[in-house]
């Protein structure tokens, strides 16, 4: 879906890329023909910060967000990640040539959309 023009877009990929860098973002890819295993209703952020007790799934809606707490709840959440995520293409290695021609990943995706489309990012 592309909202803003292909030089927002660029920036996004291209900061997605920055975020990749760091230990702490995993950085994957959910191809629509691969979204229909997983129904998400709204977006949502899961925050694991590994303290016990602390987990918190966040729910945005455009009436008012919701944070959930309770097991039952965390444990669908998890599971919802875990699928998204077995669904996903792998993730972004950023230490990966920008030019290599493997398996179809993360990685490789984002590197195609920012440098066959109207050139690289600035």
């Amino acid at each position: 879906m592309v909202i803003g023009g292909p030089h927002v877009m660029r920036d996004q990929l291209a900061h997605l890329i920055r975020a990749a860098a760091h230990e702490h973002v995993t950085v994957q890819v959910l191809p629509f023909d691969r979204a229909h295993h997983t129904w998400v209703s709204a977006p949502f952020l899961f925050l694991s910060p590994g303290v016990p007790g602390l987990e918190t799934v966040f729910i945005e809606h455009p009436a008012a967000a919701l944070s959930l707490h309770e097991a039952q709840d965390l444990a669908h959440y998890r599971a919802t990640v875990a699928t998204l995520a077995r669904n996903a293409l792998p993730a972004i290695v950023p230490t990966a040539s920008p030019d290599r021609h493997e398996e179809r990943d993360s990685w490789g995706l984002i590197q195609h959309v920012l440098y066959t489309h109207r050139g690289a990012p600035q």
